[in-house]
């Protein structure tokens, strides 16, 4: 069977629907044996679906010439109706039966019209001519096109001539003379699912690239794909200006600038070529590249002897005359880097000057690989490093990231060779580490690391937590480390840092209300330790608006110093008691005196003489206690507010002046040992008055004879000081009862 036989299978075609069709069943038919897989990447190359090729042909069938037969006719593809569509069969002796497809598409087709996700800026602004969609289904074939023959291989090609307009505005500006329209020619495969082809398309320009200070040759555009970060996004598409930059001669690696759609400039960046792998310069060849005479440092000159370009990038205006606006470059290191106590493996350092330039500002980027502390965060865990060099001063300051798991024991048993330790059951996992060494032109270099902990750390005793989101510092300069959070205590938020140093471990915080709803008192903070709180009247409760927090893990001892809202300064501190439970004590000096002015009392305010007629106490002290006592010291500055402490329970000393005498007065307010027996027995009618602590007083003003004061709270909780006194006028005493100030 033959070509002959082909051209009768397609004349019936013809004859019988006026079209043919392209099929491996028609092939087969002329008893020719197709190509394997031929309808499969006709389909997928045409983005037919299912659907097999036919092409709209009247007439007589033209005679094969020598090993192939071709038909021109017309079909609806890629977007465009109607398109001129050429069909080759080609049947090389003892092969098998391959197909070209040449499609005319016409001037105003674009990617978009065949691919949607391509309508778009700025594909859907280039300028095209002379396009044709090729398919072969051989694996080496040919096409004359633009006044020559263009190579094909298996698969469908686009070939079109590209204008330097639009979107390529920029690229005419930079090669000074805008050449004419360039061949834009490569591979197209698309998606069979409606989404963005795999393109590779290349458009070689005439002309020479003209930037100051760099050789650059072989311009070109680009047009290509390529998968992205996430597979469900499918391809990425980008439009691009390349050249090659060559140094001393030969090339050193293309340099490519993505182009969006127009604008006065263009960003390159290095992209390595083929043929050059590994090309190793001298630092001072990386910093001509940069337009500075910057010097590599002479502890970094070894290190830079010889290097390899990793990384440059310019931007170039394209106005009028085309300019450097910035420049960067970045070279590895050819080893390792010793520097004190750490070593900086896969080195690199970048340079990077700004217009004008030369001239303009420069500035110095050290990255690297370093492992730190291996005892520590472990073999084989390593930081990444960026470097800021001062040439002003001549410091150099490393930053360095971690991304692990680290125990905060772990950390600062390690980093301080054993001298400090944590206290038992007080660790925390920190995750997100970073560190900053300090190395000074001279000097020793000092290090400072800091973390993050979503988690939680009990605080013994206290029966709180530092909450999420702890932050750790470590100061190698005093030795000290820092955790810094939120404790949560009464309900209240304290914003703490909990330092290590030397031997101790202490917790500072404090906390301030932000309105009265947020105001607490002695049942809560009783209740947040686990201890029952004393009979505190309301009025004469904490209602804290502000605290400072301490905690000694030595000690185990928490203090609370506090502003109250009414009363001034309070203490309140938690311990162990002797058997080990949780205990407390709490402080207020009330910002009160309480002034009882005889002379204002009927009956008796003229009896007494002037200069005597003053009860006052003042200097108030209110300190109430869990049950049992804390077995260590009070800390010295709550001791100042709390005083003296023998008992539990509720206490109140003050100043009492009557007259001209002072003392001071204790009042304990326990039922067994308080003295309640009234001054007299009431008469009937007459209110009794409260059990009460009493104070003997026996003291005289006139003919009025004060024998006790006596101190209690009352039903409606309010603190009440009562008087037990007589006035003797001629022989006559009258007895005062339940009175009370």
């Amino acid at each position: 069977m033959s070509l002959d036989d082909l051209r009768a299978v397609l004349q019936a075609q013809a004859d019988a629907a006026h079209a043919i069709t392209v099929t491996a069943a028609t092939l087969t038919r002329a008893g020719l044996t197709p190509r394997d897989g031929l309808d499969l990447l006709i389909r997928s190359r045409l983005v037919l679906g299912t659907t097999d090729l036919t092409v709209a042909f009247t007439g007589q069938i033209p005679a094969p010439a020598a090993d192939s037969l071709t038909v021109t006719g017309s079909a609806t593809l890629l977007g465009a109706t109607d398109a001129a569509v050429t069909v080759t069969f080609l049947a090389a002796e003892n092969g098998p039966a391959d197909v070209r497809v040449a499609i005319a598409l016409p001037t105003t087709w674009t990617l978009g019209t065949a691919f949607p996700t391509l309508g778009r800026a700025p594909f859907d602004g280039l300028a095209l001519a002379d396009i044709w969609y090729v398919l072969t289904t051989a694996p080496q074939d040919g096409f004359t096109w633009n006044g020559g023959v263009h190579q094909l291989i298996q698969g469908a090609q686009l070939l079109s001539l590209v204008t330097l307009g639009g979107p390529l505005a920029v690229v005419a500006a930079l090669l000074g003379t805008p050449p004419g329209p360039a061949p834009l020619t490569g591979a197209v495969e698309p998606s069979q699912t409606g989404g963005t082809p795999a393109l590779n398309l290349t458009a070689p320009l005439a002309g020479a690239v003209t930037v100051p200070g760099f050789a650059l040759s072989a311009p070109r555009i680009e047009l290509a794909t390529a998968p992205v970060s996430d597979p469900r996004a499918g391809l990425g598409t980008w439009l691009a200006f390349v050249t090659t930059l060559d140094v001393d001669n030969a090339p050193l690696c293309d340099f490519k600038a993505i182009i969006s759609s127009g604008g006065g400039f263009l960003t390159f960046a290095m992209e390595a070529t083929g043929g050059t792998p590994g090309r190793t310069l001298d630092p001072a060849t990386v910093a001509a590249l940069v337009h500075t005479d910057y010097q590599v440092p002479p502890e970094l000159q070894a290190l830079f002897h010889e290097v390899t370009l990793r990384g440059l990038s310019a931007t170039i205006s394209t106005g009028a005359s085309p300019d450097l606006v910035g420049v960067s470059a970045s070279i590895g290191s050819s080893g390792p880097w010793q520097w004190g106590q750490f070593t900086l493996d896969d080195v690199s350092l970048e340079l990077s000057a700004m217009a004008p330039i030369p001239g303009g500002p420069v500035r110095i980027l050290f990255t690297a690989t370093v492992s730190l502390f291996p005892e520590v965060f472990g073999a084989g865990n390593t930081f990444t490093v960026e470097a800021v060099k001062d040439v002003t001063s001549g410091d150099l300051v490393v930053s360095a990231g971690f991304a692990g798991d680290i125990a905060l024991s772990a950390l600062v048993s390690g980093l301080s060779q054993g001298r400090l330790s944590l206290p038992s059951g007080f660790d925390l996992r920190f995750e997100e580490f970073g560190i900053q060494l300090n190395k000074p032109e001279s000097g020793a270099s000092t290090y400072f690391l800091y973390g993050m902990a979503s988690a939680s750390l009990a605080i013994p005793v206290v029966g709180a937590q530092l909450d999420s989101d702890v932050q750790v510092t470590v100061d190698s300069a005093t030795d000290s480390y820092q955790l810094v959070g939120s404790l949560l205590l009464a309900g209240n938020a304290f914003g703490v840092t909990v330092t290590i140093a030397g031997q101790e471990t202490a917790v500072t915080g404090s906390w301030q209300a932000s309105g009265p709803a947020e105001y607490f008192g002695i049942d809560l903070l009783a209740k947040a330790f686990g201890v029952t709180a004393p009979p505190v009247p309301p009025a004469l409760d904490l209602g804290l608006k502000s605290a400072e927090l301490s905690y000694d893990f030595t000690d185990k001892m928490l203090a609370l110093e506090a502003e109250s809202v009414t009363y001034g300064k309070a203490a309140f501190v938690a311990g162990h008691d002797a058997a080990g439970g949780a205990s407390f004590v709490f402080g207020l000096l009330p910002s009160v005196a309480v002034t009882l002015d005889l002379s204002t009392i009927d009956v008796i305010g003229k009896l007494v003489p002037s200069g005597d007629d003053i009860i006052s106490l003042s200097g108030l002290r209110i300190v109430a206690t869990s049950p049992t006592l804390p077995a260590n010291p009070l800390p010295p500055d709550a001791q100042q507010v709390i005083g003296p402490v023998a008992t539990s329970g509720l206490m109140m000393s003050a100043e009492l002046r009557a007259g001209s005498a002072s003392d001071t007065v204790t009042v304990q307010f326990t039922h067994d040992t308080a003295d309640t027996t009234p001054a007299a027995a009431p008469q009937a009618g007459v209110a009794p008055a409260p059990q009460a602590t009493w104070i003997n007083v026996q003291r005289a003003f006139g003919p009025v004879q004060f024998e006790r004061i006596g101190f209690t709270i009352t039903p409606e909780t309010e603190l009440a000081i009562l008087f037990d006194a007589s006035v003797s006028l001629g022989g006559l005493t009258i007895g005062l009862t339940g009175l009370q100030a």
